[in-house]
């Protein structure tokens, strides 16, 4: 069995140096094709930033500003504001966001793109607040509405009754509407006033990171000569194979 082996192994190195020059080209072309393609493309650069929301608006009755309001924000920047042919990404880090740029842009043309980000972040944040301000007026104004009219139920109520406990009772619930109408037009008052950005900070965490992402031409090439290689033996094998055909044929 051991010669039959040697016998079998010393055809395949036959045949790998009888075709070898079909293999050599095959790993010819396939590392200069690779070289090609990833030389001929430009570096791709990933710049990232992390920003960090905190919301001020729990005064107002405003509880919705979070990370999650600052991904709504973040997911629906339009790439083509920050430049061409670049990608921006999103991904949430507990109460932080990262927001990264990709592209064959040089890092300073990122950096720049960066610094594009927080306004466009600052914009999103405020339309998002905008909205819940709006809605927490129409809130507060219907609150203030319905506590004026019970007070004024109450008031009505307490002019008609003759019992003296039941006539404390009212007046305090009087009392306590009247504190509650004034907080709600404190509210009121605080949110006809207040700009969406007096609602909420954006802070960077730590320095923006730029790092090369691409092409990886060395891992590209060595991959190339692999197939090469492996596909050259092959076809050599292939046309070994043909020839023999042929010869019995004949």
């Amino acid at each position: 069995m051991t010669d039959e082996y040697e016998v079998d192994l010393m055809d395949y190195l036959r045949v790998i140096w009888n075709w070898k020059w079909v293999i050599v080209a095959c790993f010819v072309v396939a590392v200069a094709v690779a070289a090609a393609v990833s030389y001929t493309h430009p570096d791709r650069y990933a710049g990232t930033v992390t920003y960090q929301l905190n919301g001020l608006g729990s005064t107002v009755g405003i509880y919705s500003i979070d990370s999650t309001a600052l991904v709504t924000a973040a997911t629906a920047i339009d790439p083509a504001a920050l430049g061409s042919n670049v990608t921006l990404t999103v991904h949430k880090l507990d109460n932080q966001v990262a927001a990264t740029i990709t592209g064959a842009v040089t890092p300073a043309v990122l950096r720049t793109m960066l610094t594009k980000v927080s306004p466009l972040l600052t914009a999103g944040i405020s339309n998002i607040v905008r909205r819940d301000m709006a809605q927490a007026l129409a809130l507060a104004k219907r609150s203030q509405a319905q506590l004026s009219a019970e007070s004024a139920i109450l008031r009505g109520q307490m002019t008609t009754t003759s019992s003296p406990d039941l006539s404390a009772a009212i007046a305090e619930r009087i009392a306590d509407l009247a504190l509650q109408i004034a907080q709600v037009k404190v509210q009121i008052d605080s949110l006809t006033t207040a700009h969406p950005t007096d609602l909420f900070t954006l802070n960077t965490t730590g320095e923006p990171t730029i790092t090369r992402v691409g092409p990886h031409r060395h891992l590209n090439i060595a991959v190339a000569a692999v197939l090469g290689l492996f596909v050259g033996i092959l076809l050599a094998f292939f046309l070994n194979y043909i020839v023999l055909y042929q010869h019995r044929g004949t």
